[in-house]
């Protein structure tokens, strides 16, 4: 509903600064965000929730969560009292919603493990099932989880190490390498313990996986995992470390909020554009020493900034060639006799589709161009058109990867890549319905 609301509302921003020698406001798209922001609440606490996991029935009768099934590798040490024992003996047959999918001795790989499957010191187990029932198992004497590393289990009585899960994010630098290539150790200050992949159960050793998007990482951390996470976008950390301070000094904190309200009044009143009050409200948090330079310089989104400026690039490119104008006519040629209506329609449909294959600043890079071309000849602001394209951009409920907050739940949540069709398809065209209808009211 504001112009930071997203990267993607920054960069169509930018591509109207530079068609039009006028960006967006700090609210602008409020009059049709706040319109599509109620339809879509109403939707997803209403019509939404008998359509997602744990509360579709069938005969009348709710269907059982799904737990999330981990994959989770232990080893058998010289005090384990059971060594030399089969499987059954050893009370590791019939565990609450766990399972001992393999064992592995050297080299040797026995699968399927039966009751009378003998255990031996320096077997290592290979577990699936819930979190709770592995940590559960790690406590028994001569059995630990193996994380490849220095950090254990044992740690987290200490205080010294902490469990941490985070979501493998569909950019990231994990993808294409295992567990043990990847060097969680030496990046991260953390090691992998137990992997959770939806819709698939998980085999071999911990090390030899090949992190997908979407997958859940349960990790132990040291101190350093959370500086370091920072510096990298290779998952999302779902669960946060405690309750984090506001500031240090809650007065520190305090007077950061003031200025930034400060500098938002400033946008809203029209008095300073967005660039010059935030550089205002940096400078300010600098001389009172809120932040230090350091700090100040870590923060900067180096991404989205090259994002943008290549955005304008790519966008003049598409004007030059006389791309976007050979996609416009086509497209209004097309739609001609349908009406002005139905080719906002479409416009956005084919906008939101194409923001589930490529990112959503990619899909408004492409687009814009194209919907700036059509604003002119059907009597459009040129506003109401990027208002029209960032909202569309923005649309992406269909998949778990169209948008970073869709993957981030995937795993956690259970769901299933159907799911996200079937309770993102109404919302998707709810969203259009009421976009295309308050920008053809307004900007026409």
């Amino acid at each position: 509903m504001t112009l930071m609301g997203t990267s993607t509302n920054l960069v169509i921003h930018g591509l109207l600064l530079d068609f039009e020698g006028q960006g967006l406001r700090f609210f602008d798209l409020l009059i049709v965000g706040l319109p599509v922001t109620v339809v879509g609440l109403v939707y997803l606490l209403l019509f939404a929730p008998p359509l997602l996991p744990g509360h579709r029935s069938g005969e009348g009768e709710e269907e059982e969560e799904r737990p999330r099934d981990f994959l989770s590798e232990l080893r058998v040490q010289a005090d384990f009292p059971h060594s030399g024992k089969t499987v059954r003996e050893a009370g590791l047959r019939n565990l609450e919603r766990l399972y001992l999918i393999e064992i592995r001795r050297g080299k040797e790989s026995i699968a399927p493990v039966s009751g009378d499957t003998r255990i031996f010191t320096g077997d290592r187990l290979f577990f699936t099932g819930v979190i709770s029932s592995i940590a559960e198992l790690g406590k028994r004497r001569g059995l630990v989880v193996d994380t490849g590393t220095d950090l254990s289990i044992v740690g987290l009585k200490k205080g010294t190490n902490k469990l941490r899960e985070g979501v493998v994010s569909h950019q990231s630098s994990l993808l294409g390498r295992t567990v043990k290539e990847n060097r969680f150790r030496e990046a991260y200050d953390a090691a992998v313990v137990a992997i959770h992949r939806n819709e698939e159960r998980l085999e071999g050793k911990i090390g030899d996986i090949e992190p997908r998007a979407g997958d859940v990482l349960l990790m132990v951390t040291g101190n350093s995992f959370d500086q370091r996470v920072k510096r990298h976008r290779d998952f999302y950390v779902t669960s946060p470390e405690g309750k984090e301070k506001f500031f240090e000094d809650d007065r520190t904190g305090w007077c950061a909020l003031v200025i930034f309200i400060g500098a938002i009044l400033f946008v809203v009143s029209g008095f300073l554009s967005i660039f010059k009050a935030m550089a205002l409200a940096v400078g300010l948090m600098l001389a009172f020493r809120l932040v230090s330079p350091e700090e100040a310089r870590d923060m900067i989104q180096f991404r989205v900034l090259l994002l943008i400026a290549g955005a304008l690039g790519i966008g003049n490119v598409i004007i030059e060639s006389k791309a976007a104008d050979w996609m416009a006519q086509e497209l209004m040629g097309a739609m001609e006799p349908y009406g002005v209506i139905l080719l906002l329609v479409v416009l956005f449909g084919m906008i939101a589709l194409l923001t589930e294959i490529v990112t959503n600043n990619a899909a408004a890079v492409i687009m814009f161009p194209v919907a700036y071309q059509i604003s002119g000849p059907i009597g459009m602001e040129p506003i109401g058109m990027a208002i029209l394209v960032a909202i569309a951009a923005s649309a992406s409920f269909l998949s778990p990867i169209g948008y970073q907050t869709n993957l981030i739940v995937y795993g956690p949540g259970g769901y299933r890549f159907r799911d996200y069709l079937r309770a993102g398809m109404p919302l998707t065209f709810l969203t259009g319905v009421v976009t295309v209808g308050m920008v053809y009211m307004v900007f026409m």
